[in-house]
């Protein structure tokens, strides 16, 4: 596997850098990885099905509504009453 040095990134990007990588719980490296490999690594090929790109305008919530099967409504049992309120004297 090669590797790649980058020299004079400004301080804020890489402060930046630093706060998104931690928010995903990877090192700096690790975030650069896969920003490099998302962006120029092979296109994978699969269904139409696959997870929507931000570009594409569809959010996850649209997503989910596309590929969900027709269904009819759950039928939801009604609640059983419990343990009963104690009385008192």
């Amino acid at each position: 596997m090669g590797s790649v040095t980058v020299r004079k990134i400004d301080d804020a990007t890489k402060q930046s850098l630093r706060e998104v990588a931690a928010k995903q719980g990877r090192s700096i490296e690790a975030e650069l990885r896969a920003l490099i490999e998302r962006t120029y690594g092979p296109k994978k090929t699969g269904s139409s099905d696959e997870l929507p790109d931000k570009k594409v305008g569809e959010n996850r919530a649209e997503y989910l509504i596309r590929i969900a099967p027709d269904f009819d409504p759950l039928d939801i049992p009604p609640r059983d009453q419990g343990i009963p309120d104690p009385e008192f004297p």
